[in-house]
């Protein structure tokens, strides 16, 4: 089991007197980050209640190791069970910080869309390697103001839709002070709508013009949304030929392909991996039909290993390793991502 040491030394709501400067730090917003390769490295996690509205959070720590910090924003009732809570994972906050001695930094909170003024209910995640240790010596909630909710309104209007492998089949539109942007619209539309009604001499046709102008805005904001992703697609294929969260599968499974045009015998992949089996599902679709295999498996009769995204592959003096499993085998292609190919060698071909 994962195991992270957590000291609370000092906990306050107001100001709390420090030598050292505060620094500011923009944390990423999950549903912005989620056509990176996904990062594995930190498994230990503490967590932490906040029950006080917060524009931002000073916090004052020391780590001996490098540290994530994220912040959740629970729902009561969004769950199955009455009163149970649930967390939307794509409003999430995160910021990767650096193992210091007490550092003091200033976490700016609204750049969620379940950022509103009067939330008062906050979690504070706190992950590292496993078996370090992270102090707290301060914790204060910055009080926010009304100038604070305007800027942050606005710029949670403009957040994208989160880029999801699944974005054709689900699109959870906009929201903004943790609301439904299309709900705040169509309220606005209905207001205005009574108002044309009630003030113009063509009432109807007032109503009308309203309507096209609504549609045009909303169809203009999610055309800008669907340009914006459509280029970094685009870029990120043709700079690094990879896509979104499956990082170097695609140039993996091209890779393998044509090593299947030459190879002598029947071919069957190991995969060595950590985290979920997504990649898996990905590479046995783009290789089918050779089979695409768990260690458990298929270690001792594969033909290569593919290590993806992992530190328990290994090739060393000739000795191909995945966490226990052990067999003779080289080194076939490199990739980024700590991901490489391995052709095994008392494969018969």
């Amino acid at each position: 089991m994962s195991s992270l040491l957590l000291a609370l030394s000092f906990v306050s709501h107001v100001a709390a007197q420090s030598g050292a400067p505060t620094f500011e730090v923009t944390p990423i917003l999950t549903q912005e980050d989620v056509r990176t390769f996904p990062d594995t490295l930190l498994t230990a996690e503490q967590t932490m209640p906040i029950d006080v509205p917060a524009k931002a959070l000073i916090i004052e720590y020391s780590a001996d190791g490098p540290i994530e910090l994220r912040i959740s924003f629970p729902t009561r009732g969004t769950g199955e069970e009455p009163g149970s809570v649930g967390i939307n994972p794509m409003h999430v906050l995160k910021a990767r910080l650096a193992p210091l001695n007490h550092a003091r930094i200033s976490l700016d909170l609204t750049g969620s869309p379940a950022w509103f003024a009067g939330r008062k209910t906050f979690i504070l995640h706190i992950l590292g390697e496993e078996g370090k240790t992270v102090r707290i010596h301060e914790l204060t909630a910055v009080q926010p103001t009304l100038a604070d909710s305007f800027r942050a309104y606005t710029r949670q209007f403009f957040l994208d839709e989160p880029v999801l492998l699944s974005s054709i089949n689900f699109l959870t539109g906009y929201r903004m002070a943790d609301m439904s942007v299309t709900l705040l619209l169509g309220m606005l539309f209905l207001g205005l709508s009574a108002l044309c009604l009630f003030l113009m001499r063509k009432k109807y046709l007032g109503v009308i013009v309203l309507a096209l102008l609504f549609l045009l805005f909303y169809d203009a904001r999610f055309t800008l949304d669907l340009a914006r992703v459509t280029a970094a697609d685009l870029s990120e294929w043709k700079n690094e030929e990879q896509y979104r969260q499956l990082g170097p599968i695609h140039a993996i499974a091209d890779s393998l392909k044509t090593e299947r045009k030459t190879f002598g015998g029947d071919m069957r992949i190991v995969m060595c991996f950590d985290g979920t089996d997504l990649l898996m599902k990905q590479l046995k679709y783009l290789l089918y039909p050779t089979p695409v295999l768990r260690p458990e498996d298929g270690w001792d009769t594969a033909s290569h290993a593919v290590f993806i995204d992992t530190d328990r592959g290994t090739v060393v003096g000739g000795v191909a390793t995945c966490g226990t499993f052990e067999r003779a085998g080289e080194l076939f292609r490199e990739f980024p991502e700590r991901s490489r190919v391995i052709r095994f060698l008392d494969y018969p071909t």
